[in-house]
């Protein structure tokens, strides 16, 4: 990755979106906190250059990558913002966890993006999980906003501590079954 990583600096224009995503998504799964902020940076200035033609997953990822590695793109922020006000019914529950998420570990959120997370999640709370409910929670009570409604108050599943905790990666099972989490923020229910 480190090598993969150093081929790609300076050349993110060149990568296709899923290729810039998913390096992203490497890069910050595998390396965490010691993850390139600067190459994940890059990555993602250059796909809010090109949101519109991303599909929501890679956007997602991407602001999932860039909370896990605590690194910040304010362009990509922006970005998310314009193309959930353009078609919102296109990001899923999860990919609109994986861009809450990103944002509340980043501490960045650009104006109107909880509010368009929080209003999807209005519309169709069946499709929220209980982590996808605490990641838009987490987000909410970061940019101080009023969480959805339709969550109501939530108690921690079955076997969760009080706290909570949040998947690792875009995918919430390490392919055999079995949840990986790592520890979340305490969220106190608003």
């Amino acid at each position: 990755l480190r090598a993969l990583s150093a081929t790609a600096r300076g050349g993110a224009a060149g990568l296709r979106t899923q290729e810039a995503s998913n390096l992203a998504w490497a890069l910050a799964h595998t390396l965490g906190p010691e993850a390139p902020t600067d190459l994940l940076a890059e990555l993602a200035d250059d796909l809010s250059t090109r949101a519109a033609q991303c599909r929501p997953g890679e956007l997602s990822m991407t602001a999932w990558a860039l909370g896990r590695a605590r690194a910040s793109s304010p362009a990509l922020g922006e970005a998310v913002v314009r193309e959930l006000a353009r078609r919102g019914e296109a990001f899923s529950a999860r990919e609109l966890a994986h861009v809450a998420w990103g944002a509340a570990q980043v501490g960045h959120f650009p104006r109107g993006l909880v509010e368009r997370i929080a209003a999807e999640a209005e519309r169709r709370p069946g499709e929220f999980n209980h982590l996808d409910r605490r990641a838009v929670r987490l987000a909410c009570a970061g940019a101080r906003h009023r969480p959805p409604r339709a969550f109501g108050a939530e108690a921690p599943a079955e076997g969760q501590p009080a706290g909570w905790q949040m998947p690792v990666g875009p995918a919430d099972d390490d392919g055999a079954g079995a949840p990986v989490f790592a520890a979340g923020r305490e969220l106190s229910p608003a």
